[in-house]
């Protein structure tokens, strides 16, 4: 209804008071918009050197805004780490814990469970206080460690969850000691707070490794990434520009695998002297290393890298949100940390930090390691997966690694793939066709929604065969899968030797080169997508016959590789599988 005034105006001048109006309104909603959710629940982290009698600690102050009349605070200290499968009750480490108003009046408080702290509250706001000593490192990070010159911090060793907030915002704020440099950290930094960084939420928060004091830093941009390097650990810290060098050709390599990174800044720490291999983070990895970087460094921070896209984004479903009180049961660890393993194998090789020599002598070593295991004959991939937690050291089951099996997977199915789209395809392009479907905010992929990935760029033909490699045990197709890849597998008394086969037909060499060198040029959609007819649908052998048997052999094996992610030694990796 228009009202007299509005009349007396006219209809041009109503409509430019309207106008006006409703432009007004739009700023006020964008500015609504645009300005930043202020975090409730903040937490502030005071690393203490070691002085004399005493050694490193960190004081840690989180203040919990938005509470609600007559209900309690609880808080809880996380039991396990996401990437190392197994419990460590970081709980064990605090110390010290008290809680009191905004104005310092104490509040009431009790430890109804070993891993949970309940708090009275009296109004909207609660400071929680509490210490961390140095803990012991885990299999694949240091947790807590403050020295006389840095500091490190894994999240869900030191920073307690708020019960039910979760997926709250929340702000960081890092007090370096005097004199030691500011806090390195891969959150969003808190513009003009030096030291003070957001996440969105909790999860985020922990996954984020914090460095405080001496390092030494090379930052590069390849591929559309902001990469900082930062080497840290006792005495001084190694230049960074060498692993830096190391690092960008697998970064520009992995990237043009899998497709633009989903991040823009990524920090690689390495920390030169300390325990534990290597642990991904969303946008981040610590890696152990001392010494100059040579392939195995390469191996062990690429790996890592590409956890960035599968674990971090492409996720098996349960991963998020997380459960830090209880173990995640998945059965699909075997795609999340073998399959990353043999990729990041082929990433080295296509980047040049392998020789191709090196590449198949690897893969060799692991099918010989595979075939002397006697878990290969009673533990699958999806039973190693899924009963981690029951063999404490965050690699498999009852002697089977998932790390092994299910890089041997990753070779089978590569080759089941390029063989049925002509070479067109590689396993590559599951891992491409996953990510928009299963990353966040999308929820995680059931084991069903990975066989049916896989089976789109193979073949429905394939179902039982996959199931056989991921359920089944015993001998695995890797005779067939060299053949396909126009390679020769030889077992002799030291192992086994993966060649390139001179006398393989035209189709198999460039199907070996797309394996090999990641050529695709091909723009048109593989058969399998389309529905249309192929014309060589690849088939594993149904029958157990001679590609499928163990072949036994006399002498000892050839001397294994180390693999990359268990717990390295202060001279660089030393033990059996990556993470």
């Amino acid at each position: 209804m228009r009202t007299a005034a509005a009349r007396r105006l006219g209809g041009s001048a109503w409509a430019w008071l309207r106008g006006v109006a409703t432009a007004a309104w739009l700023v006020a909603a964008s500015a609504a918009l645009a300005a930043p959710v202020v975090p409730q629940i903040r937490y502030t982290v005071r690393p203490e050197p070691p002085v004399a009698g005493r050694a490193g600690r960190t004081r840690v102050e989180i203040a919990v805004a938005g509470l609600k009349a007559g209900r309690p605070l609880r808080v809880v200290m996380p039991s396990w780490t996401p990437g190392d499968y197994r419990l460590q009750n970081h709980w064990r480490g605090v110390t010290e814990f008290s809680a009191a108003t905004p104005d310092g009046a104490p509040l009431a408080v009790s430890r109804p469970e070993r891993d949970l702290w309940e708090v009275a509250t009296r109004g909207a706001e609660v400071r929680v206080r509490y210490a961390v000593p140095n803990q012991e490192a885990g299999l694949f990070s240091e947790n807590a460690i403050v020295t006389d010159r840095y500091a490190f911090f894994s999240g869900p060793a030191l920073l307690m969850l708020v019960q039910d907030r979760q997926s709250e915002p929340v702000a960081l704020t890092v007090e370096a000691p005097p004199g030691w440099s500011a806090a390195l950290c891969p959150l969003q930094e808190q513009a003009g707070e030096p030291g003070g960084f957001t996440a969105p939420s909790y999860d985020d928060l922990v996954d984020a490794p914090i460095l405080v004091g001496r390092r030494d830093e090379a930052t590069f941009l390849e591929a559309g990434i902001r990469v900082t390097v930062a080497t840290f650990g006792p005495g001084a810290p190694m230049e960074a520009g060498p692993p830096a060098a190391r690092f960008r050709p697998v970064v520009a390599s992995a990237a043009a695998m899998l497709g633009p990174a989903p991040f823009k800044r990524y920090a690689l720490f390495v920390d030169g002297g300390n325990k534990g291999g290597g642990l991904e983070h969303a946008d981040s990895a610590r890696v152990a290393w001392s010494g100059a970087p040579n392939a195995m460094f390469s191996a062990l921070a690429c790996h890592e890298f590409l956890h960035a896209w599968n674990v971090k984004r492409l996720r098996p479903q349960g991963m998020i949100p997380y459960d830090y009180r209880t173990p995640l049961r998945c059965p699909t660890l075997w795609f999340a940390e073998g399959v990353t393993e043999y990729l990041a194998r082929l990433v080295l090789f296509r980047s040049g930090q392998i020789t191709q020599a090196e590449f198949l002598n690897w893969l060799g070593d692991d099918i010989a390691q595979y075939e002397a295991t006697p878990a290969a004959a009673n533990v699958s991939a999806e039973e190693a997966s899924r009963r981690v937690w029951e063999g404490g050291q965050s690699s498999g089951y009852a002697g089977m690694s998932y790390y092994l099996k299910g890089a041997l997977i990753g070779f089978c199915l590569d080759a089941a793939v390029r063989r049925g789209s002509q070479g067109v395809r590689g396993l590559e392009d599951v891992l491409r066709r996953m990510l928009p479907l299963y990353s966040p905010p999308k929820p995680g992929y059931a084991p069903a929604n990975l066989r049916e990935c896989v089976l789109a760029l193979t073949g429905s033909e394939m179902a039982s065969d996959y199931d056989r490699l991921v359920a089944g045990v015993g001998p695995m197709p890797f005779d067939w899968a060299a053949e396909a890849l126009g390679l020769r597998l030889e077992r002799t008394r030291s192992g086994v030797v993966l060649a390139v086969d001179p006398s393989a037909f035209a189709e198999t060499r460039a199907r070996r080169d797309a394996w090999l060198w990641g050529r695709d040029a091909v723009a048109e959609p593989h058969p399998a997508e389309t529905g249309a007819p192929r014309k060589d649908h690849v088939r594993l052998p149904v029958n157990l016959g001679a590609k499928w048997q163990l072949t036994s052999r006399t002498g000892p094996p050839r001397p294994q590789r180390p693999r990359l992610r268990r717990a390295a030694s202060a001279a660089g990796p030393s033990c059996s599988a990556p993470c």
